[in-house]
């Protein structure tokens, strides 16, 4: 009868592990059975000593491999139910065409550099990594404070499960390595967050299984093409495809004129047509707090000329913060930009090479020590 029960159990763990492994990582499937598998296999060392105690000689080994597979498990679900600040959980998804197949896991606080390969695909055809970021799960409410514009959107928002920052691209404006130009999309509230929309940004969107229709808020560094020109593709898509939520687009002043005269050089006329859903615009002023759906975000001034102010940004995510360089040379404002934040993306066009208004890695690994940030990806490579 105990070994019947030893192997009923054993079956159990291996099925509600391997269903949580391949569910994605949040609230939900996973969670119910990554708790299954946990028990089900603290059964399997309870039933592998009882079987070892009735025969020790013949059956010790059950008892060492029952105690090791718990005491691993327990191991990596302990930090799980910590709420401490100091554990930072990050899930590195990397995927193909949307597909999910590789995912790694650290649970440290350490700050690391980036280097060209580790988040820059070296194959072209490699579009899109996936960072996760594991919200503490004692976190249950927060309601987004109203700053600079108010926003009737936002209520009490479930804190709990994870944030995912989506890699759309990362390459620079001319597609070097195959890349997308740059697009990135958090995730993981009620409502996403998508940061600079280059011109290939749709495609890549339709790729990773994004549904386009479904972005409500974007948020610009400047207004060039490889940053900002998917917008009226975006909308456009969005007015053939009957969508009907909002759109709000954060940026540098002048976003909404620069928006209408993209589209107008694109598809003359397209301005004008009336759509189902509402398009609005928000101004950032620098080192002013505004809030973009459930996020806030602080722009900082870098320097790169694009016919108005260019912005590094401070993203506040629920609990986590991201900060992005946009495009720029090395600026004072970066120290500040990075100082903290859970994840800083940051620019590196070139190795060494110094092309006025562009970061390279040579520059940036002088000036490493002085950025204060968990962890540095390097983005925008040429």
């Amino acid at each position: 009868m105990m070994v019947g029960l030893h192997v009923m159990v054993g079956l159990t763990s291996v099925v509600a592990g391997i269903v949580a492994m391949v569910s994605r990582k949040c609230r939900g499937r996973h969670s119910t059975f990554g708790t299954l598998y946990y028990w089900s296999l603290f059964a399997v060392f309870v039933s592998a000593a009882i079987l070892a105690a009735i025969r020790w000689v013949e059956d010790y080994h059950l008892f060492i491999l029952g105690a090791l597979s718990f005491a691993a498990a327990s191991w990596g679900r302990i930090p799980v139910r910590r709420s401490g600040s100091q554990w930072v959980r990050f899930h590195i998804r990397i995927c193909r065409c949307g597909k999910s197949c590789l995912r790694l896991r650290t649970g440290c606080c350490r700050v690391e550099s980036g280097c060209r390969s580790s988040f820059a695909p070296s194959k072209a055809r490699l579009q899109s990594d996936v960072l996760t970021l594991k919200t503490p799960r004692w976190l249950n409410n927060f309601n987004g404070p109203a700053i600079h514009r108010k926003n009737p959107r936002i209520g009490a928002v479930d804190m709990s499960g994870e944030i995912e920052l989506l890699f759309l691209g990362s390459g620079d404006a001319f597609g070097s390595g195959g890349r997308f130009q740059t697009c990135f999309y958090l995730r993981g509230l009620r409502e996403g967050l998508m940061i600079d929309c280059g011109a290939s940004s749709l495609i890549a969107m339709k790729r990773n299984g994004l549904n386009p229709s479904e972005i409500g808020w974007i948020v610009l560094t400047h207004l060039h093409g490889d940053h900002f020109g998917g917008l009226p593709f975006l909308i456009l898509d969005g007015q053939f495809r009957r969508r009907t939520l909002p759109l709000v687009i954060a940026g540098p002043p002048g976003i909404a004129g620069r928006v209408q005269a993209a589209m107008e050089v694109f598809f003359p006329g397209s301005w004008g047509i009336a759509r189902r859903f509402a398009l609005d615009f928000i101004e950032l002023a620098e080192a002013v707090p505004t809030q973009v759906g459930l996020a806030t975000v602080i722009p900082f001034a870098v320097c790169h000329p694009s016919g108005a102010p260019s912005y590094a940004l401070r993203i506040q995510y629920g609990e986590k913060v991201v900060a992005y360089s946009g495009d720029t040379e090395w600026a004072e404002n970066l120290v500040s930009v990075a100082q903290g934040a859970d994840l800083f993306l940051c620019k590196a066009y070139s190795f060494e090479k110094r092309i006025p208004y562009h970061l390279d890695y040579k520059t940036l690994a002088g000036e490493r020590n002085r950025l204060k940030c968990r962890r540095l990806i390097l983005t925008h490579l040429n």
